[in-house]
């Protein structure tokens, strides 16, 4: 994990895996940024007893999945998929279901 480096610092700016952010902050605003200031956006995690803080989170960060007090998993309920270069569509739970389906709309007047 790294902590407290510049963005710009290489291993931040041009990494191809997950990156790792340990934040302490007065504000939301600036952890998210920094989170969201990524091409990938599969999950995030938050570690937190404020209910609004976990809302912020959940609001703020750019991914497709964000777990409180937990990391981030994969379980056959809850859609998985990502956002950004992240990929695009879910799998498991109802919305990963609904990836193969075909709707087909009609009306009858």
């Amino acid at each position: 994990m790294l902590t407290d480096v510049p963005s710009t610092h290489a291993p931040v700016a041009k990494s191809s895996s997950a990156r790792l952010l340990s934040s302490k902050s007065s504000t939301t605003s600036t952890p998210h940024r920094l989170a969201n200031a990524t091409p990938w956006g599969l999950g995030g995690a938050i570690h937190a007893t404020d209910q609004k803080e976990i809302d912020a989170a959940i609001a703020g960060l750019d991914v497709g999945m964000v777990f409180a007090n937990s990391v981030v998993a994969s379980m056959p309920e809850l859609p998985f998929g990502g956002t950004k270069e992240s990929g695009f569509g879910r799998e498991l739970g109802e919305f990963g279901v609904r990836e193969f389906t075909n709707v087909k709309s009609f009306y009858v007047a």
